[in-house]
């Protein structure tokens, strides 16, 4: 056998000498993980990179995959980068930032675990600008409530300009002594910033949303999924 040998000694007892063939079984071991990584649909086209989970075999790597194949994507950021234009480029540049928070939120929870209250504090300190953003377009619906007509229904304030003794002891509106083209305009500015805000943060949280989902799946190791998987997994997620 190959395993082991023999040596016999005239005199003395037989012994047995084994073989270790482990170097050889590692060097397979490795490049059938960089084979595996070559042919990931993640490939980052690093033919070596230090990522490897040391004490963990290859069929050990296929099955438990939810934080390698992450952090092979996330690995290969810069390359991936320049080689994109347009608004390629920007989704990338975009997509690694949201990542990062999503990271940052995973830190701060495992280090707050036993805090829930100092959590929600501290994300809303290091978020206080995207929160602002999001709610933002919010700010538009302040005039159109109190000086404007919405929905159907009459404002809080009814305004009114016109000047008169007799008229203001019979007038119960809210007198505005400006302009009218002044508050035409800014009624019109808030009907034209107010919808565009809002289809911006829309978009936002939208991509947003499927960043978050798209780091789900790369932390689960999930491949290419049926429309009632993605609904489930999204359903787990959130």
């Amino acid at each position: 056998s190959r395993s082991f040998g023999k040596k016999y000694k005239p005199d003395g007892p037989i012994n047995l000498i084994f073989k270790r063939f482990l170097a050889k079984h590692d060097i397979k071991k490795d490049l059938t993980s960089s084979f595996l990584m070559e042919k990931s649909p993640y490939e980052l086209g690093i033919k070596r990179t230090n990522i490897k989970e040391n004490n963990i075999s290859t069929y050990g790597n296929m099955m438990n995959r939810d934080s390698t194949k992450l952090k092979i994507y996330k690995t290969g950021y810069k390359r991936r980068h320049s080689k994109k234009k347009g608004l390629s480029k920007l989704d990338c540049y975009c997509e690694q930032k949201v990542f990062n928070k999503i990271d940052r939120i995973y830190e701060l929870a495992e280090k707050f675990q036993n805090d829930k209250k100092s959590l929600k504090n501290k994300i809303l300190k290091e978020y206080s600008i995207l929160i602002f953003f999001i709610l933002l377009p919010l700010l538009g619906l302040i005039f159109p409530i109190l000086f404007g007509k919405i929905f159907g229904n009459d404002p809080l304030f009814e305004l009114c300009n016109t000047v008169g003794n007799d008229h203001l002891n019979s007038c119960n509106k809210v007198h505005f002594y400006v302009d009218k083209w002044v508050y035409d305009t800014i009624d019109y500015s808030n009907k034209v910033i107010f919808p565009l805000l809002s289809i911006i943060t829309i978009c936002v949280i939208i991509y947003i949303f499927i960043k978050i989902i798209k780091y789900e799946k790369l932390k689960a190791g999930k491949g290419k999924m049926s429309i009632k998987e993605n609904y489930r997994f999204c359903k787990d997620v959130f």
